[in-house]
């Protein structure tokens, strides 16, 4: 479900929906041992995992932004449920942060700076 942004904020889910799948489709495969199948590997775990964060249903996103937030400690298992495990909480955070959604800024920085 869209907020009050509508065509913008389609535009940015698309964006994350399509580079998750250049990152799968493309970059996985592209590093990937030649002996092994692309669906066993995970060369590049901690860019999956930005990526689940940034295709995160805008509600799950905030409220987990929430928890990271005010509850460091239990980052770990707040990420967990999205199964998010190779980016430690204050770098989650910072990605989730960085969703234009839910950015107090007009041009938040890099999330590509955490790689």
């Amino acid at each position: 479900a869209l907020r009050g942004g509508g065509a913008r904020e389609l535009v940015l889910l698309v964006g994350t929906m399509q580079l998750t799948h250049d990152v799968k489709r493309n970059l996985v495969p592209a590093f990937a041992p030649t002996n092994k199948m692309v669906a066993h590997i995970c060369q590049l775990p901690k860019l999956l995992s930005a990526c689940k964060l940034l295709n995160l249903d805008y509600d799950d996103a905030r409220r987990l932004r929430g928890i990271l937030s005010k509850h460091p400690a239990s980052g770990e298992n707040a990420l967990a449920v999205y199964y998010v495990r190779n980016i430690p909480t204050n770098e989650a955070l910072q990605i989730l942060s960085q969703r234009t959604d839910l950015s107090d800024t007009a041009s938040p920085s890099s999330v590509m700076e955490l790689f």
